[in-house]
């Protein structure tokens, strides 16, 4: 009996116990449910807004779309305090959903994102929290921008000019720049398709890239080119190379120009173009300018219009396949021309003011003394890339010429930092 009035005794102390308990609310409920999904985006973005202390608010991203085909591609800057981030987007109809969460700052949206339009917005969060800090605006997946075209970077004596086509729905573009050794960096936003970089360091070698932009959104970047700007108050002359490219000869010549960081333009004969093609493309890859040096080299004055044409075009085509580029420069052979020749080249036309004659003597000696006794500032110097001796002479000569305090430029690179424009049909020997 004291047995069964002891349990009636402790129920009724649990039932007035329980009684007394109020049952959870809504909003007490919803923090139970996050604290078991803390890192569930769909629970945090219905829950109460909570005040948080100053220190865990986090701060909204700012937010790029980049469209290429089929992909839009989203990069958002840091968010201070933020273990990750989500990515939402919106389609038309207003349907939100999440399709990313990770620690990364980049994501790329591919195959369906080309189904509709799409706008994004990046978030970020903590850890321990999960709810999403403050959003970033809304960007939009722009209609797919092309490729900028004819990117050109010209040396405009202490600067580089950039220039290129303007591309189709584009409101503005950025163009990027580097270094070497180092990576791409935004430069400047313009409305243009032309930039002038005047505060590019004289003498080092850029690779410039331009990408179309409307809005946030912007497309795909175009190659890069490479310019360098020059220092107009210290001389400069232009070597020049004819008959290449000649495996070994050439070589050394590249090697020489590569290790000591300066230009030099080669005027290639169009069949040994199609013979060592890799030397072209590395003559290329080392910023050196190509010119048409003829197919086979005959001599232009003792040909027809239409035989002096086919040389040309011939040598334009194959150095194209190789390179990409068709040469603005033409080089007639032994510097043979007339009135009826210059009429028919339509551009222009580049001999020398300064004759090593390496052909003739075979001998890297001469050939050092014969620049280093008679350079001037200005001066177009003519070597061959086919003979090792002229190879070896510019080993010593480079060196020597630096020393003097010489710019080794290219010849278009010299035309323009003198201020001279090159007009087609015209014969030029020097920049002075």
């Amino acid at each position: 009996m004291r047995k069964y009035i002891f349990r009636v005794s402790m129920l009724t102390v649990v039932l007035l116990l329980l009684a007394a308990a109020p049952f959870p609310t809504g909003r007490q409920q919803m923090r139970a449910e996050e604290a078991v999904r803390p890192n569930d985006p769909s629970v945090a973005a219905h829950s109460e807004p909570q005040e948080e202390p100053e220190d865990r608010r986090l701060t909204a991203p700012t937010l790029e779309a980049f469209q290429k085909p089929g992909a839009v591609t989203l990069r958002w800057s840091e968010v201070t305090g933020a273990s990750g981030y989500y990515v939402f987007r919106t389609a038309a109809d207003g349907r939100e959903e999440l399709l990313y969460r990770g620690s990364q700052r980049v994501y790329t949206d591919a195959g369906e994102a080309m189904a509709q339009p799409y706008t994004y917005r990046v978030a970020g969060f903590v850890y321990d929290d999960g709810r999403p800090g403050a959003a970033s605006q809304e960007c939009r997946a722009a209609p797919l921008l092309t490729v900028p075209a004819d990117v050109q970077a010209v040396c405009a004596g202490a600067a580089v000019q950039v220039s290129w086509q303007a591309v189709a729905g584009a409101q503005s573009y950025e163009l990027l720049r580097a270094a070497p050794g180092e990576p791409d960096l935004p430069l400047a936003s313009t409305a243009q398709t032309l930039w002038t970089d005047d505060t590019a360091v004289p003498g080092v070698q850029y690779a410039y890239q331009v990408r179309a932009c409307l809005g946030q959104s912007a497309g795909e970047a175009s190659q890069a080119v490479s310019g360098r700007a020059l220092d107009p108050a210290r001389p400069m002359i232009a070597l020049t190379f004819d008959d290449g490219p000649e495996p070994g000869v050439t070589d050394l010549v590249l090697n020489t120009l590569e290790r000591y960081g300066v230009k030099a333009t080669f005027f290639l004969q169009g069949y040994r173009v199609e013979l060592y093609p890799d030397l072209v493309r590395r003559e290329q890859a080392l910023a050196m300018q190509i010119g048409n040096h003829t197919y086979e080299h005959p001599q232009l004055t003792k040909l027809d219009d239409a035989a002096i044409a086919e040389q040309l075009a011939r040598t334009d085509a194959v150095i194209a396949a190789v390179t990409g580029e068709t040469p603005v420069l033409v080089r007639p052979p032994y510097g043979a021309h007339d009135a009826r020749v210059d009429g028919l080249i339509d551009r222009p036309l580049f001999r020398w003011s300064l004759d090593t004659r390496d052909w003739e003597t075979l001998n890297s000696q001469k050939t050092l003394e014969a620049v280093l006794n008679r350079v001037r500032d200005g001066d177009i110097v003519l070597m061959h890339d086919v003979h090792m001796p002229t190879a070896q002479a510019v080993e010593q000569l480079i060196p020597a010429l630096l020393e003097r305090g010489y710019q080794m430029v290219t010849v278009t690179e010299l035309m323009s930092a003198r201020g001279i424009a090159p007009e087609a049909g015209v014969v030029y020997r020097c920049a002075r």
